[in-house]
């Protein structure tokens, strides 16, 4: 590092629960076996405290609330769409907008358009989780066929999911999703899809083509940011 670089002594890093040993009491699991927690995390800050969120199995996300030296778990969702999406196994996001606590999550093998096409979740909340909607309202508790986001070139196992970003703007909260297989330029090309949810209205505003030939899988990693001059994605 330069001589300008201030660096975070390893000393001060320690577990939620203030546990600065490597062998630590404070790791969060679930109470049985084969639930996989933790292929993909994220987590947000708020006045109310740290919220992370995680899969839980190959079909279920859960939401953490760090509060001080206390970890709890107060959010489950089952992906209610096939028994094997993988919804968020691979990717999750969760940020704090102006109106609320936004969660996105992957199901990349999702059958609901094509076999393994893919599709992605949005939820929204504004009060610790104890009421989540999907974004147009709709209660996650519902019977009906949620409102889930899909990519306009969906077809069979291209993994639309795969990867997923978010941000929040004056613009409204902009959701990046990858789709590494996609063949919608050549065999596995791979595109990314941006999404932007402004006044209860979601649409998707960008297709991202990639530059490379076939094979190259553009998408498996995606992320977003905002800056001074507008919206970055890569």
């Amino acid at each position: 590092p330069s001589t300008n670089t201030t660096l975070l002594p390893i000393g001060d890093l320690k577990y939620s629960d203030g546990d600065a040993r490597q062998v630590s009491s404070s790791w969060f699991s679930v109470p049985s076996s084969g639930h996989q927690i933790g292929h993909s995390v994220a987590s947000t800050f708020t006045a109310d405290g740290l919220y992370t969120v995680a899969n839980r199995t190959t079909d279920t996300i859960t939401v953490l609330k760090t509060s001080g030296d206390t970890t709890t778990e107060v959010y489950t969702l089952n992906s209610p769409v096939d028994p094997i999406s993988y919804f968020g196994d691979d990717s999750v996001d969760i940020l704090s907008g102006s109106d609320g606590i936004y969660v996105l999550a992957g199901g990349d093998s999702a059958d609901i358009v094509a076999t393994s096409a893919g599709i992605a979740g949005l939820l929204k909340t504004t009060d610790d989780f104890s009421t989540v909607t999907h974004w147009d309202g709709t209660a996650t508790t519902s019977t009906s066929a949620p409102p889930y986001l899909t990519s306009s070139n969906a077809a069979g196992f291209q993994q639309f999911g795969n990867s997923v970003s978010m941000v929040s703007s004056s613009q409204g909260v902009f959701c990046l999703i990858g789709e590494p297989y996609g063949d919608a330029e050549s065999s596995n090309a791979g595109g990314a899809y941006l999404f932007r949810n402004h006044g209860g209205e979601l649409s998707e505003i960008k297709y991202f083509s990639p530059p490379g030939a076939s094979q190259s899988q553009f998408g498996s990693g995606v992320s977003i940011t905002s800056g001074s001059d507008g919206l970055y994605c890569l």
